[in-house]
């Protein structure tokens, strides 16, 4: 097994996208309420703020890093979600639609749409995930400039 070490979490810029900070969250909330979000509730686990809040009177999903550093991920998310999304419209896998895209204290932060409920993966057709999986590999391919292949789903 290969040894971890430091770099290994490491964005190209040299940030660490695994080491969080602490934010305040009532420091936090009235500056979200300056640029039109509402918190119904957010709190932190490990490296990002989550929660609800209202934006232009809809109910929406949280995410905001908590570092510089976990925002380049938090971004390659949106990428990541976005992309899929569009790559498979007809699919049977629900990825919640990323609305707004922002930095707040430089600390980069989406909405996205917000799902009550069951999983969005318990309601995926599993005949759907091959176009997907083929979806991932060309995604892969794509960022890395590199060859890369995914295995066919096995019954």
């Amino acid at each position: 097994m290969a040894k971890t070490t430091r770099d290994t979490f490491t964005n190209p810029n040299g940030s660490n996208y695994r080491q969080a900070q602490d934010l305040d969250l009532d420091i936090l909330q009235p500056k979200l309420e300056r640029i039109g979000i509402s918190t119904i509730k957010i709190e932190q686990h490990w490296r990002h703020v989550t929660g609800t809040v209202l934006y232009q009177g809809q109910k929406y999903f949280f995410k905001m890093a908590s570092t510089k550093g976990v925002g380049i991920k938090t971004k390659n998310e949106v990428l990541w979600n976005n992309f899929i999304s569009s790559a498979n419209p007809d699919s049977s896998l629900r990825i919640p639609k990323i609305y707004k895209t922002g930095k707040l204290n430089n600390l980069y932060y989406y909405l996205a749409e917000f799902v009550d409920g069951q999983s969005l993966s318990e309601s995926l057709n599993h005949d759907d995930l091959q176009p997907i999986l083929d979806s991932i590999s060309r995604f892969a391919a794509f960022t890395s400039k590199s060859k890369f292949s995914v295995p066919t789903i096995r019954r």
